[in-house]
Order: structure tokens, then sequence, then C-alpha cells
């Protein structure tokens, strides 16, 4: 009888901690203080993404996937640079 692979096995395979945010319905629930980290965590990300993006322009014109990724490390270092100063 073959058994479900879940991403969990994968990512203890691969050697991957994943702190995956569970959905409120989950049967398998966080503690409530992972839940916290988790949810504290989340938002100062999405807090740090949402002022990269407003850094950005609207349309990113690159011909190469290299230029492409050049122009958004660039925009995080601007991003950075804003932050300390």
């Amino acid at each position: 009888m073959s058994r479900l692979i879940s991403e969990e096995d994968l990512f203890e395979a691969a050697g991957i901690i994943a702190k995956v945010q569970r959905k409120s319905n989950s049967k398998r629930k966080d503690a409530p203080y992972e839940r916290f980290l988790k949810e504290y965590m989340r938002k100062a990300i999405e807090t740090d993404f949402s002022q990269i993006k407003a850094k950005m322009l609207r349309c990113i014109h690159a011909v190469t996937k290299e230029g492409f990724l050049l122009k958004v490390a660039l925009f995080v270092i601007a991003y950075t640079f804003d932050k300390i100063a």
C-alpha cells in the first residue's frame, strides 16, 4: 500500500525547516506562542515587501532575466539604504 507524501516529509528529507502559518480550521494547530511568532514575523515581512514595492516603478523594462534580477536587486538595496537613513 502506497503512502501519500506530504510537503512536510519532503522538507524534512531536504533538511528545510519551514514555519508556515496554519489556517484557522487546520487539524494540526500550532501552539499559541508559535502562532503569535508566525503572525508577528508575517506582518513585518509584508510591511517590508509593500515598502519595496512602493519604491519600484510600475513597469520594469528588462530584456533578459539577468537584467530583471539586477533591477529588482537594486530596488532592494535602495530600500535598505532608505531604511538605514
